[in-house]
């Protein structure tokens, strides 16, 4: 009777390495089994630790140097090993998942020059398709009866295997057919489309399949232990950055239940933040942004007026510090704009992202450019002098002095007029406007004395500021205009009344010399002195005594 064995094997292809080169580009072939380690080899030493790791998806990074990516998921499965003194920088991963599968890249400087090795991991897999080894098309098998027959196949479940013998000493051949049906539980692997990094406002499709038998009856998709729906197939259209996170997906079967854990990354253009920080030397404007992927890139700052208006580019920091010495002035208020990008547009499509602060911090009070040094009156007339002061905090005295005097706001109030205003100031350069208060000082009418200096004095906590006010006569102005006549004329009018008041005493005088004369020639022609002079101080003293009975 003839002797026939059976031997059914699994034979599962053993990894293997492929090395290809071309240009500076090297790529390599590495199989693993899931749960076991590998180490990933730059093949040239890199240049000063330089060398940089990518992996997937899409070859985000993975370390720099010796520094591993904390924001992996994985990142406590990954580790930099070998010589570092020798350049060697190679890529361990343990506990290998189905997420480890894809490309990774070593980007390295070697002599100055960049090179760039790729190595494609692959997990090992149980084989689909039954193989058995030496049978016919028509599905024979000839064997030699006393001989040892051998049949390898891949898979042996949910199939018939029939064993046939044939014999001369028969018609027909001896058969006999099984059907193998091994029960088992699910084995569940996720995948995401497009990708599992996408951009904010982008639609993905999460799909998970089993392979289990009996078949899984139910799946279910997870994010941080909340159910989010009893489906194979899970859409979401417009992913925002709140979703972005680990997606567990479970299969379950009447023998048990398997589950498979993804992360999904949205991508988005960052929310920048700027803070003001303090220390003993100095103070620094820090740029925060906030997005995905977190590597930035940072433009020059901007200085603005609080009114909005552009004063000068400053060159920040590699990672976003705009640092002042503590010896600031009044030009450095307003407002500072940070600007950086991290590669994603935002929904209005920018790349670069802005954050703002203001920077307000207190000082003396500042007499701004504007003020004039030299201002006009009239002589016995009014004068308003003017004055623009910026403060922060506002002044808490206000007074003028002249050489003579001294008066402040708080027991004068009815001398200075005050107002909260907007006016222009000089900032780096710049003309900007600039936040203040208007001073009017009302001064008396005014005498010649005081057309002299007049010194302001602001203070505040931070301590005093003066300013000083050359108040010249209007009327002496060397360039006068028509406002300058009235004064000429009253000048002309004085001069007129002295020159006629001159005329007067010169005419009354001659006619007091021509009575003088005239009378004494009279007197002596008569030769009566006596006689007339006793007429006359008779007459006189009668005109006298009635004027003062007159009076009385």
């Amino acid at each position: 009777m003839p002797v026939i064995i059976f031997t059914f094997s699994v034979i599962v292809s053993a990894g293997y390495a492929q090395f290809v080169t071309k240009g500076n580009n090297q790529k390599d072939q590495v199989y693993c089994r899931i749960g076991e380690e590998t180490t990933l080899y730059c093949p040239r030493s890199a240049d000063n630790s330089s060398v940089t790791w990518l992996g997937p998806p899409n070859l985000i990074p993975y370390t720099d140097g010796k520094q591993i990516n904390n924001d992996l998921r994985k990142s406590d499965r990954l580790e930099i090993t070998g010589n570092h003194s020798r350049g060697e920088f190679y890529l361990q991963i343990v506990n290998i998942a189905i997420e480890d599968e894809g490309m990774y890249r070593c980007s390295v400087i070697v002599n100055g020059s960049p090179r760039e090795y790729d190595t494609e991991l692959k997990i090992e897999r149980l084989p689909t398709d039954l193989t058995i080894t030496n049978m016919t098309n028509t599905h024979y098998i000839f064997s030699i009866e006393h001989t040892e027959l051998i049949l390898s196949c891949s898979e042996d479940n949910k199939d018939n295997f029939t064993c046939s013998a044939e014999s001369s000493i028969t018609e027909e051949p001896l058969s006999k057919t099984v059907y193998l049906n091994v029960y088992y539980t699910p084995t569940v692997i996720a995948e995401v489309y497009p990708s599992i990094e996408m951009r904010e406002s982008s639609d993905i499709s999460l799909q998970c399949n089993a392979d289990a038998n009996p078949e899984v009856k139910k799946y279910t998709w997870q994010k941080h232990d909340r159910v989010l729906a009893n489906v194979s197939v899970y859409n979401v259209t417009k992913i925002d950055r709140s979703q972005t996170g680990e997606y567990t997906c479970s299969g379950y079967n009447e023998l048990g239940d398997s589950s498979y854990k993804i992360n999904i990354s949205v991508l988005y253009a960052p929310v920048i933040n700027v803070t003001l920080i303090f220390s003993e030397k100095k103070f620094k404007l820090v740029c925060s942004p906030n997005g995905n992927p977190n590597r930035y890139r940072f433009d020059k700052w901007q200085h603005m007026s609080f009114f909005g208006q552009h004063i000068r580019y400053l060159n920040g920091s590699a990672n976003g510090e705009l640092i002042f010495p503590l010896n600031f002035s009044d030009q450095d208020r307003g407002i500072y704009k940070c600007k950086a990008e991290n590669g994603i547009l935002d929904t209005d499509g920018h790349l670069y992202q802005h954050g703002s602060a203001s920077f307000d911090s207190g000082g003396l009070p500042v007499f701004v450019d504007r003020n004039e040094n030299i201002q006009y009156g009239l002589y016995q007339k009014i004068a308003t002098l003017t004055l623009f002061i910026t403060s922060i905090p506002k002044y808490d005295r206000l007074c003028c002095s002249t050489n003579q005097w001294k008066l402040c706001k708080n027991n004068h109030i009815h001398l200075f007029q005050e107002r909260s205003a907007v006016f222009r100031d000089t900032a780096y350069g710049v003309n900007a406007l600039v936040d203040g208060y208007q001073i009017l000082f009302v001064t008396p009418p005014l005498e010649s004395s005081d057309f002299t200096n007049y010194t302001f004095e602001a203070a505040n906590s931070f301590g005093e500021a003066y300013f000083t006010i050359d108040l010249r006569d209007k009327g002496y102005n060397s360039n006068k205009t028509e406002t300058n006549a009235p004064s000429g004329k009253s000048y002309l009018q004085y001069a007129l009344l002295i020159v006629g008041f001159v005329i007067v005493l010169f005419v009354s005088h001659v006619c007091s010399w021509y009575f003088r004369t005239h009378y004494r020639k009279t007197v002596g022609t008569d030769g009566n002195l006596n006689e007339a002079s006793a007429s006359y101080n008779t007459q006189l003293g009668e005109h006298y005594e009635e004027i003062n009975m007159s009076q009385k």
